[in-house]
């Protein structure tokens, strides 16, 4: 990719979100950069939200986060909500076909594979370091997010790699982010075929369109029931952050106050409820999930252990490398304990790890009591 030529987001619309647990406002930016395919095939839009800091954030560094396999970036807004009032600013992303952000296009299923989403996301990074001026940056990734990250850090964001970059850096060059502190929720570096397999089963659902939000909200219940004891609001919450509206014809197209819709496989208009819940009101569409079934092409149902590949190669903090901390679900098919145990042993040092009871995978950060533990990590 050339070096030199920052790719500015195109602006789309400022919308508001009320916290009643806070009782405020937080204002929040949607806003999507240009992604390119690795192979040079064609470029595509990645959406993110942007949460401005309430205080001066001149010291602080900003959290940009990254969700799971099926999930997006909504997953985050009661922990951006915790933390602009603590003076920090928050992106969370949706990576590429899922929410608001293009799909891939037909035929192009394989690019849904971690060397696209390392890509975008070292794109993405960088971009939020240079808004910022400076070169760090915060991580917190949920299970897939958690597994990009390490990715990266034992790759691109590597200290040897960003200084030998930021040596040789010229005149009109890009900054290469570091990341500073890296937060993993439910995830490590081996992740074994039985978690694995329920959650392909979920994405291979079938294509059928759903009659009503209230269909989707039954069946977000049931795959998400390891996210733990949520209430009814909450549910419903990620019900809306689980489906798209699709309108049957090109004379549908409704106005949609997100200002975004965004490209399915074939290039139609998709529009995200979260963003678009009015459209439930009428007709000419219909309620599908919000991400790319074709998700799945690349993965298997096998074991997958990146000890050696990843964890390993992450440098400690005293060799230049992040601070690393853990929330777990107490019950998670993902995480197992002995992947834990096994983390504190090799590869970077875990600072902290906290555990949730009644969780499984992953905890879906919206009680408190998790909400606290990021703020802790952040603070640390």
């Amino acid at each position: 990719r050339a070096q030199g030529r920052r790719r500015q987001p195109v602006p789309l619309v400022v919308l508001v979100v009320f916290s009643s647990r806070m009782a405020s406002l937080s204002k929040f930016v949607i806003n999507t950069i240009q992604c390119k395919r690795v192979t040079g095939a064609y470029s595509y839009r990645m959406a993110y939200k942007f949460f401005e800091a309430k205080s001066d954030p001149k010291e602080s560094v900003p959290v940009v986060c990254v969700h799971g396999l099926t999930r997006n970036a909504n997953d985050f807004d009661a922990v951006a909500e915790r933390l602009v009032e603590e003076g920090r600013n928050v992106y969370s992303v949706d990576v590429v076909g899922r929410a608001r952000s293009d799909y891939l296009a037909d035929g192009d299923e394989s690019g849904y594979a971690y060397d696209q989403y390392c890509a975008d996301l070292l794109e993405f990074v960088t971009y939020v370091a240079e808004k910022h001026g400076s070169p760090q940056v915060d991580w917190f990734g949920t299970s897939m997010g958690g597994l990009i990250g390490m990715t990266l850090l034992a790759t691109s964001l590597h200290p040897t790699a960003v200084s030998a970059h930021n040596a040789s850096l010229s005149e009109g060059s890009r900054l290469r982010p570091s990341i500073r502190k890296y937060i993993l929720n439910d995830i490590g570096p081996f992740v074994p075929s039985a978690g694995l397999q329920r959650l392909l089963a979920y994405v291979n659902l079938p294509k059928d369109a759903y009659k009503s939000i209230n269909d989707v909200e039954q069946l977000i219940r049931t795959l998400y029931r390891p996210f733990g004891d949520l209430s009814d609001s909450e549910w419903h919450k990620l019900a809306l952050s689980s489906a798209i509206w699709v309108p049957r014809a090109v004379s549908a197209l409704p106005d949609s106050p997100s200002g975004l819709s965004a490209w399915g496989s074939d290039r139609s208009n998709r529009f995200f409820l979260a963003d678009n819940a009015h459209l439930l009101e009428g007709e000419g569409g219909e309620i599908r999930l919000h991400y790319d079934q074709r998700l799945a092409t690349n993965l298997k149902p096998s074991d997958i252990d990146l000890f050696a590949a990843l964890w390993d190669r992450i440098p400690s903090q005293a060799e230049g490398g992040p601070q690393v901390y853990l929330l777990k679900g107490e019950d998670s098919d993902l995480l197992l304990n002995e992947t834990v145990e096994e983390m504190k042993r090799r590869g970077p040092s875990l600072r902290r790890v906290v555990s949730f009871p009644s969780v499984g995978h992953a905890p879906a950060l919206f009680c408190p009591l998790q909400l606290d533990a990021v703020s802790s990590f952040l603070r640390d």
